[in-house]
């Protein structure tokens, strides 16, 4: 899928820029050094040793090593190492996701970290509210994968948050994005907006297939909005006989119908 296509042309135009910054150079060995130190953190982590795994993933960082930046952001924030600090959680989050680089997993955690830092600059936890950053920060983890980013970036635009216009369009597509994912509640938004027709054509079969995929991962309420738009639109009674009869017709043609008549089939 386009990213880039999905968010237009002017959060485009951010996502370049985030991306610009996200991955500072290293020199190879000194990107080993970090991850020695992240490892040994990870040691003294497991052995109960808070202040050894704090100065090694903290040196790590400094070295340029993102998830040593990602996890000392994640332990401030909670108050591992006394009360919790957001302003030094901010600043830890927004080191991880500027070192944004390594594999599909490295590079899925600090997009995680991306999310972190645009939700608190986004809600001001840290002292001040900074929309610009929150955006950017939004766009980048979004943009590598993280579901939780998408979401918060398609509400903005539906929303006019952070200084952004309006844009259902946009939202609707963020909203897939996020449901690509696998976020429920990014299908769940975009199957309202389709049976709504919001930013998008109303298409009852849309909103039914987008609930239905909700429902499969046991969303209960997508499963009954997709019963509902079914007794709408092919006068299926609202009965489990008449339901897994449908969905077991469907079954021949359709991965997703199979698994909904099998869990029917389950329901007591």
């Amino acid at each position: 899928m386009d990213f880039l296509r999905l968010i237009g042309p002017v959060t485009a135009l951010v996502l370049g820029a985030a991306l610009a910054l996200a991955a500072p150079s290293y020199g190879q060995d000194t990107n080993e050094d970090g991850a020695s130190l992240f490892d040994r953190g990870n040691t003294a982590r497991m052995n109960d040793d808070v202040e050894a795994m704090r100065e090694d993933w903290t040196r790590s960082c400094e070295l340029g090593f993102g998830p040593a930046c990602y996890e000392l952001a994640r332990f401030i924030q909670r108050g591992t190492f006394g009360e919790p600090n957001i302003p030094q959680a901010l600043y830890y989050y927004d080191l991880a996701c500027r070192r944004l680089e390594g594999d599909t997993g490295r590079r899925r955690m600090l997009a995680r970290a991306c999310t972190e830092a645009g939700a608190i600059h986004a809600n001001g936890h840290a002292g001040s509210v900074n929309p610009e950053l929150a955006v950017q920060r939004l766009v980048t983890g979004c943009g590598n994968g993280n579901a939780d980013g998408c979401l918060m970036l398609a509400y903005t635009h539906a929303r006019g948050w952070l200084g952004l216009e309006v844009n259902m369009a946009s939202a609707a597509e963020i909203f897939g994005f996020a449901c690509t994912l696998g976020n429920n509640e990014g299908c769940t938004t975009l199957a309202t907006l389709h049976y709504n027709g919001e930013g998008v054509a109303r298409d009852l079969t849309q909103a039914r297939h987008l609930f239905e995929d909700a429902c499969i991962r046991q969303d209960a309420s997508a499963c009954s909005a997709a019963f509902q738009i079914l007794a709408e639109t092919h006068e299926v009674e609202q009965t489990r006989m008449a339901l897994r009869s449908f969905y077991w017709n469907e079954c021949q043609s359709s991965n997703r119908s199979c698994t909904i008549a099998r869990m029917l089939d389950q329901a007591e």
